[in-house]
């Protein structure tokens, strides 16, 4: 269960809240590491894979079966409440695909904020997948209390909050980045 119940940390712009019911919901996702070392790994970490008894493979597998059996709920939760909803990959991430909706981040802290860099406009609920292993300061639900969160951000019950994103001038140009919470500055 998660240990921010008490104090539910949306991210959104103010005047999205009172129309967030009437939103179209856009769930993002993240890809595990594990799937990501089975897609883009070489042939000798693939082959890694496959022994469980290593135990950075069976944490890999544990988190990985997580964040299924998490977006495998979100998504119950949706159909049984009969909202209609679109699935997409963090790395699939556009700001076309996320303007105007009602965006669950389902991963973790990096998974909200790479989501929030897409979003100008619309209001983000964090849902960590993976709570016992993950701390998720910024995800204010999971899979076990989800349902009883979004009940309450449609009843007004939970009021989310709005954010203030930081802004870039490089060379005296404002950038279009939306950073929330910091910015790296590197060379080429």
């Amino acid at each position: 269960s998660c240990k921010c119940d008490e104090q539910v940390k949306l991210m959104v712009k103010n005047s999205l809240i009172s129309d967030i019911g009437n939103l179209k919901i856009s769930v993002v996702f993240k890809r595990s590491r594990f799937t990501y070392a089975q897609e883009h790994g070489s042939k000798e970490e693939q082959k890694k894979l496959a022994d469980h008894s290593d135990p950075i493979v069976r944490n890999l597998f544990r988190a990985h079966e997580n964040n299924l059996a998490c977006i495998s709920k979100i998504e119950s939760v949706l159909r049984d409440l009969r909202l209609e909803y679109s699935l997409l990959c963090r790395s699939d991430l556009t700001p076309a695909a996320v303007n105007n909706r009602f965006i669950i981040s389902v991963g973790g802290d990096g998974t909200l904020l790479d989501t929030s860099h897409y979003c100008s406009d619309s209001p983000v609920l964090g849902v960590n997948s993976d709570p016992n292993n993950s701390i998720g300061a910024l995800c204010s639900a999971d899979a076990d209390n989800f349902l009883s969160i979004l009940d309450g951000i449609f009843k007004g019950e939970i009021m989310p909050l709005p954010v203030t994103r930081l802004s870039i001038r490089m060379d005296g140009k404002l950038k279009l980045y939306r950073p929330l919470n910091d910015v790296l500055f590197c060379h080429e």
